[in-house]
């Protein structure tokens, strides 16, 4: 038997000896027939597996049947599946608990959204024609979950180094907002509308009214210039002596009764009070008119200013163009004058030629005219004709 299965070898030499394990648990051993393919899926797999990361693929002394377990098991590892199984891989199993581990790893495998199927016996049995496919797709899964990772830690990163850091520029500029918020708190707080006046009691006026009534309230003379300028347009006069009887003056720092009335003299201080404020108010207006109007004759002066530089653009470009143009004429004159003096030189030699050998050099020069027409015409009824011919030919 053993000289029949050497002779056996002899002519099938890929055949050889293999441990496989049965359905009972026990090792035999079997023939196996190499592949080359199979062979060649098996070495890609593992430098796979190696520019992965997983450089335990390189050691020898690891069968293929743990290199291939190991790299599936970091694999599922590197992706952060959370399915409760445990994936931790060590080496020198037991055959049950190879068995265990393959079968935790393929029930793993389609809740990660496996496109490929593999059963456990493919990875017991190293078809890696079936393995390589699983392992490329968790290789590719797996260095996209790492790359993904390694962007969080970094924005993680940044964001706890905001946090807790800042550079000495951050820490001046916060110092001058700071500062700056101070000073801006106090300016505000001594700008702060201060109540002058207290209405004596609700009039039935419309809302503008109203509106003027409460600014004068607080001191806002823009409230009587405004109205009365827009009054002023339509020929009526603003009357403050109006609008300040339903006024009583309040004092904030002195406790006094709010329907305080004013008297005569009072009432007339601030009568000429918002006169002189209502004229001030209108030499602002005219000064203000003034000044744009001294701005619009600034920029109409500018805008002609760039107006009247680019017309003497314009104007030095069309004396360059003239001058070519008096140029371009002189040459043509010149030419003009030359073509005269031939035609000039040709009279005279007509004039002094026989006219019948004048006559001959007519007639033969109409003549030459006439056969290279003929001769064109003969060409062309000579490339139709080629035409036709060739159309019959086809």
């Amino acid at each position: 038997m053993a000289s029949n299965r050497d002779i056996f070898s002899k002519h099938l030499p890929n055949v050889k000896l293999a441990t496989r394990i049965d359905a009972e648990g026990r090792e035999v051993q079997v023939e196996r027939r190499e592949d080359i393919d199979a062979t060649a899926k098996e070495q890609e797999t593992f430098d796979m597996l190696v520019a992965a990361g997983y450089y335990r693929a390189r050691i020898k002394g690891l069968s293929s049947f743990d290199k291939v377990v190991g790299g599936m098991t970091w694999c599922i590892e590197c992706c952060d599946y959370d399915v409760d199984v445990d994936l931790l891989f060590h080496e020198n199993l037991t055959i049950g608990q190879k068995i265990a581990l393959v079968e935790k790893i393929v029930s793993v495998l389609p809740h990660m959204k496996c496109p490929f199927q593999i059963e456990p016996h493919q990875i017991q049995g190293l078809e890696f024609l079936s393995i390589h496919p699983v392992i490329q797709w968790l290789v590719k899964k797996s260095v996209e979950n790492r790359t993904e990772r390694a962007q969080r830690l970094k924005k993680f990163a940044i964001g706890q180094f905001h946090n807790h850091y800042q550079y000495r520029t951050d820490k001046e500029q916060l110092e001058k907002i700071r500062n700056a918020s101070t000073h801006i708190k106090r300016i505000q707080e001594l700008y702060n509308p201060i109540r002058v006046y207290q209405r004596k009691e609700n009039s039935h006026e419309d809302e503008k009214t109203r509106v003027r009534m409460t600014l004068l309230e607080y001191g806002d003379s823009t409230a009587v210039s405004a109205s009365s300028e827009n009054r002023a347009g339509a020929g009526e006069e603003f009357d403050v002596q109006r609008l300040l009887k339903n006024l009583s003056l309040t004092n904030e720092t002195i406790t006094c009764s709010p329907t305080h009335r004013l008297d005569a003299s009072e009432r007339d201080a601030m009568h000429k009070h918002y006169t002189e404020l209502q004229q001030e108010m209108e030499t602002d207006a005219k000064q203000l008119s003034e000044q744009s109007q001294l701005k619009m004759l600034e920029a109409s002066k500018i805008a002609l200013d760039r107006k009247f530089q680019s017309n003497l653009k314009v104007n030095e470009e069309i004396e360059v163009e003239k001058q070519k143009q008096q140029q371009q004429l002189q040459v043509l004159e010149e030419q003009k004058r030359q073509l005269e003096a031939e035609i000039e030189q040709y009279k005279t030699i007509e004039a002094k030629a026989d006219p019948e050998l004048v006559t001959k050099v007519h007639d033969m020069l109409k003549q030459h005219d006439q056969l290279k027409k003929e001769e064109a015409e003969f060409k062309e009824f000579c490339r139709q004709d080629l035409a036709k011919l060739q159309k019959q030919i086809e």
